[in-house]
């Protein structure tokens, strides 16, 4: 029994455990769904991350050619590169393919809830805590052109900093890497759980694309007239437009904010790594929170939705695992 518990309370098995509910979510949507093909959502996807995407090639690239430089072959742990290849295998290949399923995942659901998205509720809730609709209000503010710039690309490359950020753990520290993969895994399947019961589009998409060409409400068409976005957002706005060109489905998974969630994590965990590399991370979570509502893409409660996803997460997983980290 004491074996048993030791082997479930490792952080491994929420990898295991997020692979196995988006593979039957998958395949519950696909039978008692419609066949919508994903290949659309992925070039958007593609299109969109294009530029971290390649970052990740080029960064990759680097850290090898460093690491062959500073450690010749001969010099290379085999025990260490072993234990680094087994984690890649049993956790950095599973975690791969889980966002691969989530995908598959939500190119399905994103086709199902064309009919029962919750973005007027969504509104509500921001201008019921906010006294205002700040997706299309913050951006009317006058910036000057190096916040919005800062903020764009912090919103555009916080996943490669995540992912960088990953790599470099693996090598500092494989139970501290460990534990952030299955927070990591356990969060999507929370956020999972949240996108099947409030759908949403973006502001950007719902309000002010009207994609779906639904009818306005009265209160946002307030907002939606007097909304003169900087110049900066503009760009950005019909940036994104270009990637969805062509797109009959929308992405429908705005609350909450993977953006937000996965920015608390990083900064928590690069905070446990080195105190001073927390610090340094967190203005750009900062700014690419503001991000997400500045450039439209996610209501206020969308953020505040992303914080506890991933609050709860870190606790979830910390309080079930062996305390081995301090």
């Amino acid at each position: 029994m004491q074996q048993w518990q030791d082997r479930v309370r490792r952080p491994e098995t929420f990898i295991y455990l997020a692979v196995f509910v988006l593979l039957g979510t998958f395949f519950v949507l696909r039978i008692f769904g419609n066949s919508f093909s994903p290949n659309e959502l992925f070039l958007h996807y593609i299109k969109l991350n294009s530029a971290s995407l390649w970052g990740v090639v080029v960064f990759l690239i680097g850290v090898l050619s460093l690491w062959l430089v500073r450690r010749p072959v001969k010099d290379i742990s085999s025990e260490r590169t072993a234990q680094t290849a087994k984690d890649l295998l049993f956790a950095g290949i599973p975690i791969g393919i889980a966002l691969y399923v989530l995908l598959l995942v939500l190119a399905q659901l994103n086709a199902l809830n064309k009919a029962r998205l919750h973005d007027e509720l969504l509104f509500k809730m921001d201008t019921l805590f906010t006294d205002t609709f700040p997706a299309l209000t913050f951006a009317s503010f006058s910036y000057p052109d190096w916040f919005v710039e800062v903020t764009h690309l912090a919103f555009v490359y916080l996943w490669l900093v995540v992912f960088i950020f990953f790599i470099f753990v693996l090598q500092r520290d494989r139970k501290l890497f460990l534990e952030a993969a299955g927070v990591l895994s356990f969060a999507l399947v929370l956020m999972l759980v949240v996108w099947l019961a409030f759908p949403a589009l973006s502001p950007h998409d719902r309000f002010i694309d009207n994609v779906y060409e639904l009818p306005i409400p009265r209160e946002v068409q307030v907002y939606i007239d007097a909304y003169a976005p900087h110049e900066e957002v503009v760009e950005f706005l019909t940036s994104m437009r270009t990637t969805k060109e062509g797109l009959t489905v929308f992405p429908t998974n705005t609350f909450p904010s993977v953006h937000v969630a996965g920015g608390v994590g990083l900064v928590y965990y690069a905070w446990r790594l080195r105190r001073w590399i927390g610090y340094v991370i967190m203005p750009l979570v900062i700014f690419s929170s503001f991000g997400a509502v500045l450039f439209a893409q996610h209501y206020f409660v969308d953020l505040v939705a992303g914080v506890l996803i991933s609050v709860v997460s870190i606790w979830f997983v910390r309080f079930f695992i062996k305390k081995e980290n301090p």
